[in-house]
């Protein structure tokens, strides 16, 4: 199972109803994903052990957003603190005994850029694992390296739901401010142009339209 397809399953199970939370949950997860490099070193920086695989999955994955939460969730670093006490709450106060000193030292944790290697440096620069730096380096030239390492921002697409609307709902989504271009050879699909914010708070969205 996928994140997507768990956080789903999560939604689903605990019955949240409001489409802006869950939406705000995927792009954490998302986020959390991305920079997950980065956020295992400030973790292993500040656990005793210096391995976030050993700990229970649980506390792992609460460590990752935590960390997240303070080093790169700019106006989410206060709900950081937040987080922290529900999980308490949700995990024990047992469970997390040894990992409380790590809560406390990982927002004071920072990446020793000056002291790593070049690989190390654009590995977390650009969110990936060291070894497709490495790779990219030895096999393309510097300017192709440099683009295959960049962030490559997805294209969102959706589809219309035939049995409940056709191009109609474009329309009426294109008189909200929306654009989209029609994706060729895909019977109604459609990109998505920016801005694509609250799309899927949209009525037409919750109704299954697309």
């Amino acid at each position: 199972m996928n994140e997507e397809a768990a956080l789903r399953k999560t939604v689903k199970q605990i019955g949240i109803k409001d489409y802006k939370v869950a939406r705000k949950a995927s792009e954490l997860l998302y986020s959390v994903s991305k920079r997950r490099n980065a956020l295992d070193y400030l973790i292993n920086q500040a656990l005793v052990s210096g391995d976030i695989e050993a700990l229970d999955i649980g506390v792992r994955n609460f460590l990752r957003i935590y960390t997240y939460l303070v080093h790169y969730g700019g106006d989410y670093r206060v709900e950081a603190y937040k987080f922290v006490e529900h999980i308490r709450v949700i995990l024990g106060k047992k469970t997390l005994r040894g990992v409380e000193e790590a809560i406390d030292i990982i927002p004071h944790q920072k990446i020793p850029w000056e002291s790593l290697s070049r690989i190390d440096v654009l590995a977390f620069e650009n969110f990936l694992p060291p070894w497709y730096v490495e790779y990219v380096r030895a096999n393309f030239e510097k300017g192709i390296a440099a683009d295959l390492m960049s962030p490559v921002e997805v294209p969102k697409y959706i589809r219309i739901n035939t049995l409940r609307g056709g191009e109609s709902v474009i329309h009426k989504l294109n008189a909200r401010g929306y654009r989209f271009e029609a994706v060729p050879g895909i019977l109604n699909a459609y990109r998505v142009f920016e801005p694509s914010e609250g799309l899927t708070d949209t009525t037409f969205y919750r109704e299954g339209d697309f």
